[in-house]
């Protein structure tokens, strides 16, 4: 079902293929289009959901005309063009962030040729963009990479007048995608792809036409979630074209939903690449069989693995093998994809890793980058005689797999084993923090490609709600200032562990508390809190422990009562589905179980007057209660949640939307405390 990284060690000829398309735009000096009474006239229009902008026109010219000869030489040279001119009609305040503008970003080594802007105003004055009012910043977009984007703000934007921009770039090849849909309506749009003149020797004509995943000479496109209606148009004639033009007009704006598959997923996008001739069938069956001899290839030299399978031989059966060869990986091997390499003696230095270039060198060196650690497992298990298959994931993160696109979507690895009668158990100790029962969260649903299988293309499964608990509770009592303080104490397993043990990966210790704390600042927004704490943050099999201590605001009696919401001191229930309706799926994180339990110690001279009924309520979605006690010092309050699975469909999302009202009406009761009076 349900960023763009390529295999390890492949050819250099083979990265303009998984990359994507090539980059492309205008040579000619570029010259504004007159800015006209329509532009002007463009205005609020509720009925056209133009409220705060709208985007004029979007014009993208692609120009691949130089890439011409795929050698090794040629590959490293920036020889595409892509240009990028827009006009956007400012309406209001809120309109005004459209003048500040980030450089889209289509490969880490693009070069901005020119970047042009200008502010024109109702009087016809014009502000343009000066040198000194672009920067750069670095951005990190991935757990593994960096990179810098240039950014600017045009000049003298109003609350009624026209910005517009045009940027050129280079690159070696670009991104495959463009995203035609925007966040305010798009009136105008063409893209326009100018195609590759390809000077193919007989060399690699022979290879590409060997295999489809090495075949980039046809020029393929999808055009995914159209909002209106689209043209194409092929330039010259049909027969020959050497130029396509695509366009559309009046493109909806795009409107983001709580808890919603990624936005890139779901807005109007259109996909343009050099691909194979072949089906998508043919072209992932290929690739199945091509992943196979590279994984074998890399474990070919497997004399220091099967030493440490040895070891394993006398375990009782096939589920404590697999378990103790996951562990042992997790244990042993550095992961280089999350941890720094650092020298022994100081461990503030670091260290340059040797290059990994078989399984034997993960096991002799110590360390391996996470593609590395996922094959040693496989390898481990084909060692044993376990019949496991090597393959490769997308994170649905970003994004989701396009069965029908020809080019390479994966970015993570997996193993999997078969569990009659049908299906398969995965597997990813090249991700860390991650036990040997349990898949991250953001595999679960995805599509994944097996390595030399029949079934080469299956559905990671989602975890069950049972597989990630938190289990919490608090003590609170009243200051002086009848200001609630106490300790919180949360023990969390599966994915909820998994979070936080990542976010304390590889992070001085001294930094631990701090990021700590801005975790759960989102989860208790109206605590002060103190003192934190946590244990068993190496021990994956282990829940982890976090300790917290909190203060909230002081209440304020009322007529000699204090009227008191005691779920408001436990995690925040906001519920953000109270629309009526919905036009797409609920993908939240992870199924999980949650319960809270807190004691609320009475201050002096007061006492208990009123607590709320127990309430409980359950569906297909999941189910909640809330369940108050009084007790010899004051009462407590028990409120569980269990969330049953992590994607719903659109209609299934009545459901979702009681099961979240239920659960913030019972959080919403009072209890009611009044003041003792003298006998």
């Amino acid at each position: 079902m349900l960023h763009r990284a390529c295999p390890a060690a492949l050819p250099l000829i083979m990265c303009l293929v998984l990359a994507g398309t090539v980059c492309g735009g205008y040579k000619a000096p570029f010259v504004w289009e007159p800015v006209t009474e329509a532009d002007w006239a463009v205005t609020a229009d509720p009925a056209k959901k133009i409220h705060d902008a709208a985007m004029i026109f979007e014009r993208v010219h692609i120009d691949d005309s130089e890439l011409r000869r795929f050698t090794v030489k040629e590959l490293g040279r920036h020889r595409s063009y892509r240009s990028i001119y827009r006009r956007v009609r400012i309406l209001s305040a809120a309109g005004r962030e459209w003048g500040d503008v980030d450089v889209p970003l289509f490969h880490v080594d693009q070069e901005i040729e020119q970047i042009q802007g200008r502010t024109i105003l109702r009087d016809g004055s014009i502000m343009s963009l000066q040198p000194d009012q672009i920067r750069e910043k670095e951005v990190v977009k991935t757990d593994d990479d960096k990179y810098k984007q240039t950014s600017f703000s045009l000049p003298g934007v109003t609350e009624d007048c026209i910005v517009e921009y045009a940027i050129v770039c280079k690159a070696p090849y670009s991104s495959i995608e463009w995203l035609v849909q925007k966040d305010i309506p798009l009136l105008k749009f063409s893209y326009h792809w100018k195609l590759i003149k390809a000077d193919i020797t007989p060399e690699l004509y022979e290879l590409v036409s060997s295999d489809p995943t090495l075949d980039f000479t046809v020029p393929n496109y999808l055009w995914l979630n159209p909002t209106s209606h689209q043209n194409l148009t092929q330039l010259p004639n049909i027969k020959e074209p050497k130029e396509l033009l695509f366009e559309s007009d009046d493109i909806p704006p795009f409107e983001e939903e709580p808890f919603s598959m990624p936005e890139s997923s779901l807005k109007d996008r259109l996909i343009c690449y050099y691909g194979s001739k072949a089906s998508p069938s043919g072209y992932w069956g290929a690739w199945s069989y091509e992943m196979a001899g590279r994984a074998k290839s890399f474990c070919e030299k497997n004399k220091r693995v099967r030493e440490v399978v040895e070891t394993f031989k006398d375990l009782p059966d096939e589920a404590a093998k697999i378990k103790a060869a996951y562990d042992w990986v997790q244990q042993n091997i550095i992961n280089l994809s999350y941890v720094d390499l650092r020298d022994e003696k100081d461990s503030t230095k670091k260290v340059e890793p040797k290059d990994t270039r078989t399984v034997d060198d993960v096991v002799k060196y110590g360390y391996g980058w996470r593609l590395d650690l996922d094959r040693l497992f496989w390898d481990m298990l084909r060692e044993m005689n376990i019949d496991a298959k090597f393959g490769y994931a997308k994170d649905r993160f970003d994004d989701l797999f396009i069965d029908k696109g020809k080019y390479w979507q994966f970015d993570r690895t997996v193993v999997a084993i078969p569990t009659p009668p049908y299906g398969y158990q995965f597997f990813t100790p090249g991700l860390p923090c991650t036990p040997a029962h349990l898949v991250p969260w953001y595999l679960g649903g995805v599509t994944a490609l097996l390595a030399d299988a029949d079934e080469y293309l299956v559905t990671i499964p989602f975890s069950e709600a049972v597989s990630s608990v938190a289990s919490c509770r608090a003590v609170y009592e009243f200051d002086e200032d009848l200001a609630l303080i106490g300790d919180i104490r949360s023990e969390m397993s599966g994915h909820a562990a998994r979070t936080y043990r990542m976010e304390l990966l590889d992070e001085p210790l001294a930094e631990h508390s701090q990021i700590l704390k801005e975790e759960l600042e989102s989860v208790y927004p109206e605590a002060e809190l103190d003192t934190i704490s946590y244990q068993a943050a190496d021990s994956i099999y282990q829940p982890f422990i976090l300790t917290v201590g909190v203060k909230f605001p002081s209440v304020t009696p009322l007529g000699g009562r204090i009227l008191l919401k005691p779920c408001d001191y436990l995690s925040d229930a906001a519920n953000d589905f109270v629309k009526d309706d919905r036009t797409g799926p609920v993908l939240f994180r992870h199924a999980y179980v949650l319960e809270e339990t807190a004691e609320f110690r009475l201050p002096d001279g007061w006492q208990l007057e009123a607590l709320p009924n127990d309430s409980s309520y359950h569906n297909k979605v999941g189910r909640c209660e809330v369940q108050f006690r009084d007790t010899e010092s004051g009462f407590t309050v028990f409120r569980a949640f269990t969330l049953l699975g992590p994607y719903w469909l659109t209609d299934d999302y009545s459901s979702v939307q009681r099961l979240f009202q239920a659960r913030q009406e019972m959080s919403g009761r009072l209890a009611v405390l009044v003041e003792k009076t003298g006998d």
